[in-house]
């Protein structure tokens, strides 16, 4: 039985946070935006 390991640099660590971050902080914008398109349309257009 053996196993495998893949592992990066220490050169890659900060591009790769960097990726991560912006990848993540996409998410939670999409998931805000689709939040509030919701809830527009549930409440109506409160002026």
């Amino acid at each position: 039985m053996g196993f495998y390991r893949d592992f990066h640099p220490s050169s890659h660590f900060w591009p790769l946070q960097l990726t991560e971050t912006g990848i993540a902080l996409a998410v939670a914008a999409l998931a805000v935006l689709i939040a509030f398109r919701l809830l527009k349309r549930r409440t109506g257009a409160a002026v």
